[in-house]
Formats: structure tokens, sequence, C-alpha cells
């Protein structure tokens, strides 16, 4: 009668072992997936600022040449002698 009890809770023991050490697995997988979607979605944001910080570069760059032209127009309208 012990030694059946024994053997049961040894059983149940190892039975119940295996199946912590499986629902350790899926947490460890589910982690690993999410760790991979937010370096995705990281890198996507990353690369979509990127972009945007490219374009704000480009309009500045543009409005900065609008901007000398007028002012260089605006110089020799006053009378301002640019070159001697």
């Amino acid at each position: 009668m012990l030694t059946t009890l024994l053997i049961t809770n040894i059983t149940i023991t190892v039975a119940l072992g295996i199946m912590v050490l499986k629902e350790i697995d899926k947490l460890k997988k589910d982690i690993e997936h999410t760790e991979l979607s937010i370096t995705v979605q990281t890198r996507k944001d990353a690369e979509k600022l990127g972009y945007d910080i490219a374009d704000m570069k480009k309009e500045l760059k543009e409005e900065l040449k609008e901007h000398i032209s007028k002012e260089f127009m605006a110089m020799t309208f006053r009378g301002i002698r640019i070159f001697k």
C-alpha cells in the first residue's frame, strides 16, 4: 500500500514537472515572438522617422534656397552693391 502511494506520488510529480517544463517552453517562445515583433515594429518606426527627417531636411533646404535668393534680390533692389 505504501509503495503504491509512493509510486503514484512520484508519477504525479514527474507528470507535473513535464507539464511545467512544456509551459515554460511555450512562454519562452511567446516571449521571443513578442520581442521579435517589438523589434520589427521599432525598426519600422525608425525607418518611418528617418524618412520623415529626410523629407524635412529636403524641405528646409528648399526653403533656405528661396530665402537666400529673396534676400540676395532684396539687396540688389536696395542699391547695395553685391560685387565690387
